[in-house]
């Protein structure tokens, strides 16, 4: 299961999720000195009090969460390559939601924080990690579908 180069990407997507969750994904400061800070799990300021009136309109950390469990089952998958690969395709398809969800609120963050004064909003490095994800997900597809392809060669030559 662990030599197959798809398993890798797979786990190495789960990984980088993990890794989203612990980090800043976007940050905001206003003129007037507000601070706040996009996380997976909502706003923040900078010592780490969430901010009660800027809730998260979408389960961002559950669809994550979700993303995660989706990968772990394609990695729990490997001897069903078929099912495995439709597993994969749909944890594209969450992967573009999570990507839209995110987009969503740190727009919907910097329109709530902008109708004080002016925002300066900056984006985090762990904010493109669903991308990262994404091409993991899709090296991992190829990988599955060419052994695939392997079995259904051999069964040929039998």
């Amino acid at each position: 299961m662990w030599q197959r180069r798809q398993t890798l990407y797979l786990a190495l997507s789960i990984l980088l999720l993990a890794l989203m969750a612990l980090l800043p994904l976007a940050s905001y400061h206003t003129a007037q000195g507000v601070d706040a800070e996009l996380r997976l799990s909502g706003v923040v300021d900078p010592a780490g009090v969430p901010f009660q009136d800027m809730p998260l309109r979408v389960p961002i950390p559950w669809l994550v969460l979700l993303l995660g469990g989706v990968l772990l089952v394609a990695i729990l998958l490997y001897r069903n390559r078929p099912r495995q690969l439709r597993v994969v395709r749909s944890a594209h398809l969450l992967t573009f939601g999570i990507t839209a969800a995110l987009f969503f609120a740190h727009n919907a963050i910097g329109s709530y924080l902008g109708t004080v004064s002016t925002v300066e909003r900056s984006l985090k490095p762990a904010i493109f990690i669903p991308f990262a994800v994404l091409l993991l997900c899709w090296l991992a597809e190829r990988g599955i579908r060419k052994d695939e392809e392997l079995v259904r060669s051999a069964d040929r030559l039998r």
